[in-house]
């Protein structure tokens, strides 16, 4: 979007750490909103993020947070012109704790509790998996992941 207009870009969406966020300011954004991180981390997540940024730029030689921002547009492509895989969860049975948290924070009811006789099991749709990854944010046990499931165009 940000190759697109000639107003400031808001990035939304998936930002946990400071990567997330520098990635969005490379991308365009020259702020970033930050809200599943709060729900999971508390308020300290500011803090968190902000060191990183902050470390970041000294690493890399930045001078403000200005120099990050839309770095990386020249390499974006049209995606129209893009062939992509499709990502979805996967969940690790052997990991699983069946806590219940990806299947609660799932937008698009994608994940749910199976039970095969006396064994459930957590199982993804992959018909719904929209490949959002929150479900891989909050997994305590780190048993989702994301993996490709099927080539797609995207026009």
């Amino acid at each position: 979007m940000a190759k697109s207009v000639n107003i400031p870009v808001c990035g939304i969406g998936g930002i946990t750490t400071y990567r997330d966020a520098v990635e969005m300011m490379m991308a365009g954004a020259s702020i970033v909103q930050i809200c599943t991180a709060i729900l999971r981390k508390g308020l300290r997540v500011f803090r968190e993020i902000n060191d990183g940024i902050v470390q970041f730029m000294k690493e890399k030689g930045y001078k403000n947070v200005n120099d990050i921002v839309g770095v990386s547009i020249k390499h974006i492509q049209d995606p129209r012109n893009v062939k992509e895989e499709k990502r979805v969860s996967y969940i690790d049975t052997e990991l699983c704790t069946l806590c219940r948290e990806c299947i609660n924070l799932c937008p698009f009811d994608a994940i749910s509790l199976s039970r095969s006789g006396s064994t459930r099991t957590a199982k993804v749709d992959v018909s719904k998996c929209d490949g959002c990854g929150l479900c891989v944010i909050v997994c305590p046990e780190k048993a989702v992941h994301m993996n490709q499931k099927s080539k797609i165009r995207t026009n």
